[in-house]
């Protein structure tokens, strides 16, 4: 699997507090060992997200992706709060 972060990811990520950006190496760790794990909660979007999917990265951090070719190629879009995102 290959993973490609996002301008937009990359400059959220940054502003995170140390413990939330943990939070968030600790996710990406968890989905690429198992792109479906329960703890991190990957699931589909709808509305005008619909084509997207989203991971739970904790608290109520989201990171919005997307994917190609069964997961072969993961792209990171976007980083941030439930509310601000949807």
């Amino acid at each position: 699997m290959k993973i490609i972060y996002g301008k937009k990811f990359l400059k959220k990520f940054k502003k995170l507090k140390k413990g939330e950006q943990k939070r968030v190496y600790n996710t990406i760790k968890l989905f690429k060992n198992n792109i479906f794990d329960p703890q991190i909660h990957n699931h589909a979007l709808k509305g005008d997200f619909l084509g997207y999917r989203s991971l739970n990265v904790g608290g109520d951090l989201r990171i919005i992706f997307s994917e190609e070719n069964e997961y072969v190629t993961i792209l990171f879009l976007e980083i941030g709060t439930h509310s601000f995102l949807y």
